[in-house]
């Protein structure tokens, strides 16, 4: 039987992934404190008060500013704490909640970015209601999913052991065929207690050339894809349909067959 191997939400967009042990899912939303801040790039025209869902070449981002992967960070949901760390040496502990907790991280990752000549740092911003609830790279409310024997196909087509962290997905489901995912699309699963509807492909973007162990581009994936599949999909998006606590090792229930 199928299974959800591992949960992540990635607090700030760009940086890395917070691992969970469960979480709760709720109806047509994505998973809480889910790209719920980002950093806006200097110049970029979008409105900040409150912050509008944008396209995600307004923000630092891995598929252009692949340094940032060689930094951890934890956001404490219940402090607001940021701690950013480089091979588990901690180079920043700051407050989130407070300006000068928040000019701490911009002016770090400007630092991070080569401090361009003649640019001010970026600029945090924080999801508002009744603004949008995140700054993912689609508007609309999904929750990413990977099928991990989809990543050890490509892995072994390619003679390269892809790190399934490239992918950046919420959920990550093991015991499968390899692309099976994608037969679900247009149905409902279930994983635990919750079920979701499998609305479509996740084509990739360049931000998985980015390898998250090194931060170096060492392939260029969706090419790859391309050439090898005929598409650059790796992945599906789910949407909830329904209020559930979903935790690792909850057994995934795929689509019934029709008869």
């Amino acid at each position: 039987m199928s299974k959800l191997s591992r949960i992540f939400c990635y607090p700030i967009k760009g940086f890395t992934g917070q691992e969970l042990e469960r979480v709760n899912v709720t109806e047509m939303q994505p998973l809480p404190n889910d790209r719920v801040h980002a950093l806006l790039r200097p110049n970029s025209d979008l409105d900040r008060s409150p912050p509008t869902w944008a396209h995600k070449s307004k923000f630092v981002m891995l598929m252009k500013d692949e340094a940032l992967a060689a930094y951890t960070t934890h956001l404490d949901e219940a402090t607001a704490v940021l701690r950013v760390y480089c091979e588990d040496e901690l180079l920043l502990d700051t407050d989130l909640r407070n300006e000068q907790g928040r000019r701490r991280f911009e002016n770090f990752v400007y630092e991070v970015l080569g401090a361009p000549d003649g640019q001010a740092p970026p600029k945090l911003i924080s999801a508002q209601e009744p603004s949008p609830t995140h700054f993912m790279d689609k508007p609309d409310n999904v929750i990413s999913l990977i099928n991990l024997e989809s990543v050890r196909e490509v892995s072994d087509a390619i003679g390269m052991e892809l790190d399934p962290m490239r992918f950046r997905a919420n959920f990550y489901i093991d015991n499968l065929t390899a692309w099976q995912e994608f037969d679900w699309v247009g149905s409902a699963i279930s994983i635990g207690a919750a079920t979701f509807r499998v609305d479509r492909r996740n084509a990739r973007c360049a931000a998985t050339d980015v390898n998250p162990r090194t931060a170096a581009r060492d392939i260029k994936l969706p090419s790859t894809l391309r050439r090898l599949y005929g598409h650059t999909d790796l992945g599906v998006y789910l949407i909830a349909t329904s209020t559930a606590t979903v935790q690792i090792e909850d057994s995934v229930e795929p689509p019934r067959p029709r008869r």
